[in-house]
């Protein structure tokens, strides 16, 4: 029992001493004794005035205080228990959203990587045969370039088919004509030193 008591009293100890520290802050103890004073010289100038008003703060004080006390404490709970319930709701809403737009998200990012991947793939093996089609990294020998390759596979029939693309004359004419153009060019070129050569003598 001296245990609880000590404990009780300690506990009511630190009360006091907090709220006397708390009214400290509040209220001076120089404003307290201002306030006593000037409630003492009302006390005795309205004798029956200020009877009146101990009464009632006696007596209808405390219910007062006791329901701004609730009123305010109502209002901190609920306050409290908005802001905790908005949080939850907010969580909670996402979370829903998120799950639900996974269930869009996740196949269509699966689907784009494997195709991603197939394509990869492709492209390396494409990649991988030609280069075996033209013998490597290596500078490419004669017969294992890829229309050497095709040529041997055709029976040497794609290179006859080139070689009378070649000797076709149509491509005789061109050779002819470009001939041609070379020729008149170096006449002009021959024929415009002439004329220099003229003109400068005539000067002399």
């Amino acid at each position: 029992m001296s245990v609880v008591v000590r404990t009780a009293q300690d506990v009511a100890g630190n009360v006091g001493a907090r709220i006397e520290h708390t009214t400290n802050r509040l209220l001076p103890p120089k404003q307290r004794e201002r306030a006593l004073e000037n409630l003492r010289a009302f006390s005795e100038r309205n004798p029956k005035l200020a009877s009146f008003l101990a009464a009632q703060t006696a007596l209808a004080g405390l219910p007062v205080l006791l329901f701004l006390a609730f009123a305010a404490a109502t209002l901190v709970i609920s306050l409290v228990t908005c802001v905790v319930l908005g949080v939850i709701a907010a969580f909670v809403f996402t979370l829903f959203v998120t799950g639900f737009a996974l269930l869009f998200v996740v196949p269509v990012a699966f689907i784009g990587s494997c195709t991603a991947s197939v394509a990869f793939v492709w492209g390396l093996i494409g990649y991988l045969v030609l280069q075996q089609l033209n013998g490597g990294e290596t500078p490419a020998q004669p017969g294992t370039k890829v229309g050497d390759t095709l040529n041997v596979l055709t029976g040497g029939r794609l290179r006859d088919l080139v070689d009378r693309a070649d000797s076709s004359p149509q491509q005789k004419e061109l050779a002819v004509d470009s001939s041609q153009d070379k020729k008149v060019s170096l006449g002009s070129q021959a024929t415009v030193e002439n004329l220099e050569k003229r003109v400068k003598r005539v000067e002399r």
